[in-house]
Order: structure tokens, then sequence, then C-alpha cells
């Protein structure tokens, strides 16, 4: 007759403290993320990076674009309604973003930090006219939203030609 292997009592009260203390911390870490999805936005930091002087994209775009995907103003939203990743994907969409990143910190406000595509030039043909950016991108003319500059001068026509966007 073959003896079965028995377990002491300590055994089975040390195993039963782990699976306890494991079962806890779970439920601590998702009692945690709820009340963090739970918090509200505080507000938004958007910083453009890329090009030095002319932006094609300035800030009141991108909030813009963030405030139509969160079906209105997004400071006051509790943080776990943003799908940051489709947001992001969305402000790529725009020709002249190259990336765009999204994240909230500890105080609840939206970090947006967005790279500019810096152009090289600007084509013009019969059909119409183009621009090319740095890393050989193609953008229709109507995406250009610059104030116009001679490149030999600097001096911008806006003043004196009466150019407004």
């Amino acid at each position: 007759m073959e003896k079965g292997k028995r377990y002491g009592i300590k055994n089975i009260l040390l195993t039963s403290f782990w699976i306890c203390l494991g079962a806890g911390m779970i439920v601590l870490l998702v009692a945690a993320i709820r009340k963090k999805d739970a918090r509200n936005c505080q507000g938004i930091d958007i910083t453009i990076s890329g090009v030095n002087n002319n932006f094609f994209v300035d800030k009141g775009d991108i909030l813009n674009t963030i405030t139509a995907l969160s079906n209105g103003n997004p400071v006051g939203r509790p943080t776990g309604s943003f799908n940051l990743k489709k947001m992001e994907a969305e402000l790529e969409k725009n020709v002249w973003i190259k990336e765009a990143e999204m994240f909230f910190d500890n105080n609840e406000t939206l970090f947006v930090k967005v790279t500019e595509r810096e152009p090289v030039a600007r084509i013009f043909s019969v059909p119409g006219s183009h621009g090319h950016d740095r890393t050989g991108g193609y953008h229709p003319a109507t995406e250009f939203r610059h104030d116009p500059q001679d490149r030999e001068t600097g001096h911008r026509f806006r003043r004196r030609f009466g150019y407004s966007r």
C-alpha cells in the first residue's frame, strides 16, 4: 500500500496566506486604476517642435481636433474616457504633423507633444502648387498656411500686400 504525501497545517496556512496576499494586491491595483481613471482632466499643455520659425500647425488646430474627438471640452472630463491612441492617430493624419504623443501626468494634465514636418520646397506648376518636406513627403498647396516670406531678405509680405490667413 502506498503512503500518500501528508501536508502539515503549517504548509497549508502558508500557502493560503500567500494566495490571499496575492488576491488582495490584485484587488488594490484594480481599485487604484479605477480611481485614477475616474479623476477629471485638469488642463491641456500643447508643445509643438520641429520647425523653428514658421509653424504650419498651431495650438488652436490641435486643440480643435482634440475637442472634436472628445465630443466637447476635454477639460473636466474623466481621464479614462480619452482614447489617446485614437487621438494620436487622428492628429498624425494632418500632413504637417510628423509625430504626436499624448499622455496624462500625475496632476491629470493632458500633455500633447507634436513634432511638425519641416518644408523644404514649394513647387509651382500648371495644375497647381505642392510642396515637399525634409523626409520627401508630398503636400498639396491647400495645406500651406504660413506667412509668405522672401527667402533672401526674410521680409514678410503680410502688411505690404494685404496677405491674411
